[in-house]
């Protein structure tokens, strides 16, 4: 068995959209998919991943880098 963690790509979004559906999301499309990860991609603080198992996506997570609040404080 093999696994990865990558950077999600567009040729994810078909199994990205699988997934999402099977959480509860049934209306999700494809488009509205590429357009987050588009969004993602245009944000330097932003990141999304796939899990892959055999070449099958299995998981994605989506990060978000946030300064500390905290610092100065």
């Amino acid at each position: 068995m093999s696994s990865l963690i990558r950077k999600a790509a567009t040729e994810d979004i078909p199994f990205l959209k699988e997934l999402i559906v099977q959480l509860g999301s049934p209306d999700v499309s494809e488009q509205i998919i590429a357009n987050r990860l588009q969004m993602v991609e245009g944000n330097s603080l932003d990141r999304m991943f796939v899990y892959e198992e055999n070449n099958l996506v299995q998981g994605a997570i989506v990060l978000r880098i946030r300064e500390n609040l905290s610092a100065g404080v």
